[in-house]
């Protein structure tokens, strides 16, 4: 990446740094209509993290909702982070940690099951 990249990313952490709020509290909503369910996530979640929540309903149509209720930035996937890329790297659009993939498909599933 260039300097100018570098710097914004700097910047980026210095601006998270100030922050006091550590942790992301978000809300997920499901709605259901029939053999219908919405699922609303407060970001933009990565595809492969809709496709785990399809695969885990058991309804016949599930839709993900990206940018419900709030905004926490991207939700990448645990590979991605891997990867790497500018999804994933220290940013107010990009703050979540590795595991938030899986605690939050593991959440909805949760949720599916009580309706």
């Amino acid at each position: 990446m260039d300097g100018a990249t570098e710097e914004i990313f700097a910047d980026e952490i210095v601006r998270l740094s100030k922050i006091k709020e550590k942790t992301a509290n978000i809300e997920i909503q499901l709605i259901s209509i029939g053999d219908i369910l919405l699922v609303g996530l407060p970001g933009e979640p990565f595809v492969e993290i809709g496709l785990a929540i399809k695969k885990g309903s058991k309804f016949n149509h599930t839709f993900i909702i990206g940018l419900a209720n709030a905004y926490v930035g991207y939700i990448p996937t645990e590979e991605a982070f891997k990867e790497g890329g500018y999804t994933t790297r220290p940013a107010r659009w990009s703050k979540l940690v590795p595991e938030a993939e899986r605690l939050i498909v593991d959440r909805v599933k949760e949720m599916i099951q009580k309706i």
